[in-house]
């Protein structure tokens, strides 16, 4: 039986500019079974969705057209460079604490 295990990647900044810092949560569905095989897929995904992020501005994950075309390229660039990953799902938001 296939669990379905979140893991969140944090830490990405969009649209930094002088006084701008608007750190991105982006939530990943991977079917994993053991928590050491999420971990090894964070970190395989996590250059995937930084590359990504790089430069975006805040209305990028705001405007939720713009951030799920985001959503949607990452999702396939993850499944056609990591196919053994089975990524089901990416979220982007903003985390702001």
């Amino acid at each position: 039986e296939e669990w379905e295990k979140n893991f969140m990647l944090h830490g990405f900044k969009v649209g930094i500019r002088p006084g701008s810092y608007w750190p991105v949560a982006a939530n990943v569905y991977v079917p994993a079974e053991r928590l050491e095989d999420a971990k090894q897929a964070s970190a395989k995904l996590q250059p995937i969705i930084a590359a990504r992020l790089a430069g975006l501005e805040k209305d990028d994950i705001t405007q939720r057209d713009r951030c799920a075309r985001l959503e949607d390229e990452i999702l396939a660039d993850a499944r056609s460079r990591l196919p053994e990953l089975s990524v089901q799902k990416v979220l982007l938001s903003l985390d702001i604490q």
